[in-house]
C-alpha cells in the first residue's frame, strides 16, 4: 500500500482527535496501528511539484499529492472523495470509492 507523507499527517490529526472523543491515549493507537503502518511504502512529492498543478487551488496538497502518485505509479486509488475520484477518472487515473471495492466479486 502507498501513501502520501501528507495523508500520514491527516491520519495523526484523526487518531489525535478521536483519541480525546474517546478518552482514550494516543499511544493506544499509534501502538496498534504502529505494524500496519510500517506495511505502507512512502512516495514522496515534492511541494514544489504540488505547487505547479493548476488544480491545487481546487484540491490542495493532499489531493494533488495523490494524483500525481497515480501519475507517476500504476496504481489504483481509494477514497470517499467523489470530486477527487471524479478528476482522476477524466485524466484516465484509476480512483474508487471503498463501496466499489466492497462490491467486486
Amino acid at each position: 500500500m502507498y501513501v502520501v507523507p501528507q495523508i500520514l499527517a491527516e491520519l495523526f490529526s484523526l487518531l489525535k482527535r478521536d483519541a480525546k472523543r474517546k478518552n482514550i491515549d494516543l499511544d493506544y493507537w499509534l501502538i496498534k496501528l504502529k505494524p500496519f503502518f510500517e506495511n505502507f511504502e512512502e512516495n514522496y512529492i515534492s511541494k514544489d511539484e504540488i505547487l505547479q498543478n493548476d488544480k491545487f487551488i481546487y484540491y490542495g496538497f493532499t489531493d494533488i499529492a495523490l494524483i500525481k502518485s497515480l501519475e507517476k505509479r500504476d496504481i489504483s486509488l481509494i477514497t470517499t472523495d467523489f470530486a477527487l475520484i471524479n478528476y482522476c477518472r477524466k485524466k484516465g487515473l484509476q480512483a474508487h470509492h471503498p463501496e466499489e471495492v466492497l462490491r467486486v466479486k
